[in-house]
């Protein structure tokens, strides 16, 4: 059952959640970051990653997203991001909070903390999770003016590159911090390593030698590439 439809179904008939948690699962899911610094948050991993948390009626609760429509129906379009699997979310999940799904929306539900905990698929308590490496995309805070100008100067110089774009990712383990990406796209044949490592260089002789680059491909696009595609705008775009 698609994701929409499936939330739509659980709010009209309960006999339906099983669906929805199966669908969330699997789904590519949106969240806003704690602002201001040090609003109540719940810790992914080694704190790589917050989620608000809003108490309500004596409960707590973690605004989810479907699309960005809806998110940008809740808040404002300046407010951070992140964007994670329904699997990388239930293993971030505070022990007590209720998910409200879509709020102020029409098509929303609301989770209890068992059912979050428990999506189909979600290793057992206290076991970790071997399927994949998890990790959230979103948007910095504040934007790293000194590196994406390095990044535009570069591209500026070399005229195969089409459009760049930036994005941050957090990876739920011990230990791993946020990481700025940027992401290159280029024409069509193009040498893809050797830009991509001239720019590495370049980071290392500007005093940016942890630079994380990937290549943007948009038939084939890998999940870091997808978001900065489609839910951000370029840093860098050729000049027509």
């Amino acid at each position: 059952m698609e994701l929409e439809a499936a939330v739509a179904a659980a709010a009209r008939d309960p006999g339906h959640r099983a669906e929805l948690r199966q669908a969330l699962w699997d789904a590519e899911l949106l969240v806003t970051l704690p602002e201001p610094p040090g609003a109540p948050a719940q810790a992914l991993g080694e704190g790589t990653l917050a989620l608000p948390v809003v108490e309500s009626g004596g409960r707590r609760y973690v605004p989810v997203f479907t699309s960005p429509e809806g998110l940008r129906r809740y808040v404002p379009e300046d407010v951070p991001t992140a964007v994670l699997t329904g699997r990388a979310l239930a293993r971030a999940w505070p022990a007590d909070a209720w998910m409200a799904l879509n709020p102020r929306s029409q098509a929303g539900a609301i989770l209890g903390p068992d059912e979050v905990a428990g999506l189909p698929g979600a290793p057992p308590a206290g076991q970790p999770d071997q399927s994949e490496e998890r990790f959230a995309v979103g948007e910095p805070a504040e934007e790293p003016e000194e590196v994406i100008e390095l990044v535009r100067r570069y591209c500026r110089s070399r005229p195969e590159v089409l459009t760049a774009y930036r994005a941050l990712v957090l990876v739920d383990a011990p230990g791993r911090r946020p990481q700025l990406v940027v992401g290159v796209e280029l024409d069509e044949g193009a040498d893809v390593d050797l830009v991509l490592r001239g720019l590495e260089a370049t980071g290392r002789e500007r005093g940016v030698p942890s630079l994380r680059l990937v290549p943007i491909r948009r038939d084939r696009p890998g999940n870091v590439a997808r978001y900065m595609l489609e839910r951000t705008e370029p840093i860098y775009r050729r000049p027509s």
